[in-house]
């Protein structure tokens, strides 16, 4: 085959059926990796290479970073919350239905 009409790369083809439960897990792993490899790139000091901030695993909630008073002030939302009911969910699934009709919207990707 002429070198111009290779592909540029090999991508082997893998017959595993993709399910939810390995969609999840392979993106968590994706996820965790970038994690880590930007926990260990942020804060590099400039080039000192000593990081700006040092959290350690240990450390108790506001003995290694100061927190602003405005956040230490913050108090839970959720007291007090009660879920809606079926019929309110069905209404407003109703409403949906209707507000995508008179807009000519065939479906939503969440």
């Amino acid at each position: 085959m002429p070198l111009l009409q290779r592909p540029l790369c090999f991508v082997p083809r893998i017959d595993i059926p993709m399910d939810r439960r390995r969609f999840i897990a392979g993106s968590a792993g994706i996820l965790g990796t970038t994690a880590l490899g930007c926990a260990t790139s942020l804060g590099a000091g400039g080039t000192t290479g000593e990081p700006d901030v040092t959290v350690t695993p240990t450390a108790t909630r506001g003995s290694e970073i100061p927190v602003p008073e405005a956040i230490r002030a913050l108090r839970p939302m959720t007291q007090g919350i009660v879920p809606i009911s079926d019929d309110e969910r069905r209404a407003r699934m109703e409403k949906a239905r209707r507000l995508m009709v008179e807009n000519d919207i065939d479906a939503l990707f969440i």
